[in-house]
């Protein structure tokens, strides 16, 4: 869905937006402040790995057991770039 189902408010902290521009945004909008430079390397490279295992895990029954983690680079709100984790879980799987 390109959504993000949580973020914490405590985004506004580190990326100067309040977590309402992400959950109405979804994956676009924090898309849309990474860094130029990396996007072409997180479409090519690490979306594609991530639904591929994620595909596996999900096939092996044990999706809800995957947890991701990746740095990247975002450009805050002030414009100052800045290197990022973000981690990914899955909360709830159904057909």
């Amino acid at each position: 869905t390109s959504r993000y189902e949580f973020i914490s408010d405590n985004v506004k902290t580190v990326t100067g937006y309040p977590a309402e521009n992400f959950l109405e945004g979804g994956v676009p909008f924090g898309m849309s402040i990474s860094d130029e430079t990396q996007l072409v390397s997180i479409g090519e490279y690490l979306i594609p790995w991530v639904f591929e295992h994620m595909e596996k895990y999900n096939q092996s029954g044990e999706l809800s057991k995957i947890r991701l983690a990746y740095n990247y680079k975002i450009k805050r709100k002030d414009g100052r770039s800045i290197w990022t984790l973000h981690i990914m879980t899955v909360i709830e799987v159904d057909d």
